[in-house]
């Protein structure tokens, strides 16, 4: 899966978060709406990143309402402004909503002349922020334009839950109406599970069921987090953890066996382990048995689309869990250690409340292991030979 982050053309001011966090795989492609009047300005400024990029046309926020043919001559300049970036920053898909308070014919006139391969529709909420009627909130809606622009669809999820709010159906069977599109991308955000009005909330911030919503999406999608940005993007970092937790820390199976066993007689992990013995495979095969059946014990594989890269335990006692981790050997050196801790610590927030602290132990020589912990604001105490460390959440 890949997450992107939306910007607009105008937002100058994020260079050092959106170097880091690329560089550190918090998103892998940026969304860029296309700000009116804005390119001449801004164009140099975006080029300078050597990220992918996806455009999103001005909507009626912004002045850009293709559903009115009062605006016809005004919307062409904008839909113009827009392909210009897209052609500039080659990007690779270009979003337009349908408008508001109009008709869909005019939408589909205005925009026929300009359509391409990279062009996106995008499915609306049926009552926008102000009370105005959104044009493309519903399936019918979006198939009559599909049908006439041969565009491709881009499902937001928000959208769909506030429209099936409007129309008294349950949201998550209303979302599944939409499959039959085949989105080339998805939106996403948190908010009012129960509202018609969509408020781009920071996940977690909202009553949205984030887990069976995530389920919904294909392996390998796109998914653009909308959350809205105020002064920095630290919001956003802790928005795509947040996705990481659910997409790619799995619970462990039986199948992981040998795997497990590979990764836990690896050199470096023997050397670093407080147990530096190897492990035979009747006592690995008997110990992990114990572990998946315990009560106790949550077990997880971090892992991406194509590779498995590490695993993480917990040892649950009343509040408190006692983490261990390790990671592949073919993929350390890449602060995974760091990302494996942020995200078991988010999944046990969002998953675990009862759970209100967290220790490791780690021997003394394993230096690169306790400054990953005391990175993430982890207590140290240390031993004769071990260091104890621990947080409270």
């Amino acid at each position: 899966m890949q997450l992107g982050l939306k910007l607009g053309s105008n937002d100058k001011n994020y260079t050092e978060d959106i170097l880091s966090f690329f560089k550190n795989g918090y998103f892998q492609y940026i969304e860029l709406f296309a700000a009116p009047d804005s390119f001449n300005k801004t164009i140099d400024y975006w080029k300078q990143f050597k990220i992918p990029f996806g455009i999103h046309a001005p909507h009626s926020f912004a002045g850009m309402n293709l559903s009115i043919p009062e605006d016809r001559e005004k919307n062409k300049i904008m839909i113009q402004e827009t392909f210009k970036f897209a052609d500039a920053l080659n990007g690779e898909y270009i979003i337009f909503h349908s408008g508001v308070n109009g008709r869909i014919e005019e939408t589909v006139n205005q925009l026929k002349p300009f359509i391409d391969t990279r062009c996106l529709v995008e499915n609306k909420p049926l009552i926008g922020l102000n009370g105005e009627k959104c044009l493309g909130a519903t399936p019918e809606e979006i198939d009559c334009i599909i049908n006439e622009l041969h565009t491709g669809f881009c499902f937001d999820f928000g959208h769909a839950i506030c429209t099936a709010n409007t129309l008294k159906k349950r949201p998550l069977d209303y979302i599944k109406e939409f499959h039959k599109f085949n989105p080339c991308l998805y939106h996403l955000t948190d908010g009012d599970y129960a509202s018609e009005k969509d408020t781009h909330l920071h996940y977690g911030k909202g009553t949205f069921p984030l887990n069976e919503i995530l389920n919904m999406v294909p392996d390998g999608a796109k998914i653009t987090n909308e959350a809205k940005h105020i002064n920095n993007l630290n919001e956003f970092s802790e928005d795509c953890l947040y996705l990481m937790s659910n997409i790619n820390l799995r619970k462990a199976e039986y199948s992981d066996i040998d795997i497990l066993y590979e990764w836990a007689n690896d050199p470096d992990t023997r050397r670093n382990s407080l147990n530096q013995e190897f492990i035979p495979y009747n006592v690995h095969k008997d110990w992990f048995k114990n572990k998946l059946s315990s009560d106790s014990v949550l077990f997880f594989i971090y892992h991406s689309e194509l590779d498995n890269i590490g695993q993480v335990r917990l040892e649950v006692c009343g509040d408190t869990a006692n983490i261990s981790y390790s990671i592949n050997p073919i993929f350390r050196g890449k602060k995974h250690g760091s990302k494996i801790l942020q995200l078991i610590e988010l999944r046990i927030k969002n998953e675990y409340p009862k759970i209100n602290k967290l220790t490791a132990t780690v021997r003394n020589e394993n230096i690169a292991s306790i400054k990953i912990f005391k990175k993430l604001n982890y207590i140290e105490s240390v031993e004769m030979d071990i260091t104890n460390l621990y947080k409270s959440l």
